[in-house]
């Protein structure tokens, strides 16, 4: 009676036994800063979407070149169109010496005091679904910096999903701007204090002082997000106003992100298993035997003719 049992079992499709422990890879204060095999090491300028294989899926280590296991996130770089007396080739965002770069600037003088032309550049970070971040941080320098132009930013985390957890805010033209520097809404954060320079509408701008957020880290308390909030990435967005007056000349500017810091855990993507069953990420393991609820029928009469 074994062997005809035994028999019945061998050609019959795989079944699923008990799960195996697996251990999800996971992040801790991982820190990317561009300095990585993956992005490129003379200076470059950045634009359109650029994807990057930079974790381990298995560990969650950061490789130092390329194992092939799949992007774990994009940047996408992006630029207004160029303004009345824009700088030659700005407004763009460049790589340079291990930094991101947003680079903006006039040239030339203004016929009229504080024109109002505005210029920006975005660096828009998005993980791949497999990641669940549940900390993110950011560090960036020269945000809203003192000068005969208004420099400002904006910032904020996107939700998994890439959708943003409030409407992004407006800040205005400098004349009807109030001035923040703060989280106006839920997932952001804006660098756009007003003091950085004096005498906007006269025939000559002057430098004020450097915002008080010039330099920062962006992290949830600064957005107002709750501590473990799952994010899918950041956005972060500069800008520079010509206010200047006719007297004033050329002036440029730049602000820069250093790097960023993520903790999470990889997610359970179930691949496809036999009759419901899952293999694989989950630490099934499959033995020969008839597939479904008829190999448990045949696994449990086999258990009874053995006790016989």
């Amino acid at each position: 009676m074994k062997r005809v049992f035994l028999a019945a079992i061998v050609g019959f499709g795989a079944i699923a036994t008990s799960p195996m422990p697996s251990q999800a890879a996971s992040l801790k204060n991982v820190v990317i800063d561009f300095s990585e095999y993956a992005f490129p090491g003379a200076t470059t300028v950045l634009s359109g979407s650029s994807s990057y294989n930079l974790l381990n899926d298995q560990t969650g280590a950061k490789l130092v070149a390329d194992n092939e296991d799949g992007d774990d996130f994009t940047i996408d770089y992006s630029d207004s169109d160029p303004a009345a007396l824009s700088s030659s080739g700005t407004p763009n965002l460049k790589l340079t010496g291990k930094t991101i770069v947003s680079n903006r600037g006039f040239n030339k003088s203004v016929q009229q005091n504080n024109p109002g032309s505005l210029v920006s550049t975005t660096a828009t970070l998005l993980f791949s679904e497999e990641w669940q971040i549940t900390d993110l941080q950011a560090k960036f320098t020269s945000l809203n910096t003192s000068g005969t132009l208004w420099e400002y930013a904006v910032l904020g985390f996107l939700k998994p999903d890439g959708s943003m957890f409030s409407q992004m805010p407006v800040v205005g033209a400098y004349g009807q701007a109030s001035g923040l520097s703060g989280s106006p809404t839920v997932g952001w954060y804006v660098a756009a204090n007003k003091g950085t320079l004096q005498g906007v509408g006269t025939n000559k701008t002057s430098s004020g002082l450097t915002g008080p957020a010039d330099k920062l880290t962006l992290t949830y308390a600064l957005a107002g997000l709750a501590p473990g909030t799952a994010v899918g990435g950041l956005v972060w967005s500069s800008y520079l106003e010509d206010v200047r007056g006719v007297e004033n000349g050329t002036s440029s500017f730049t602000a820069s992100w250093t790097e960023f810091m993520i903790s999470g855990e990889r997610r359970s993507i179930a691949p496809s298993g036999n009759n419901g069953f899952v293999a694989g990420d989950l630490g099934v393991k499959q033995v020969p035997g008839p597939s479904g609820l008829l190999g448990l029928v045949y696994l449990l009469g086999l258990s009874r003719l053995r006790r016989r």
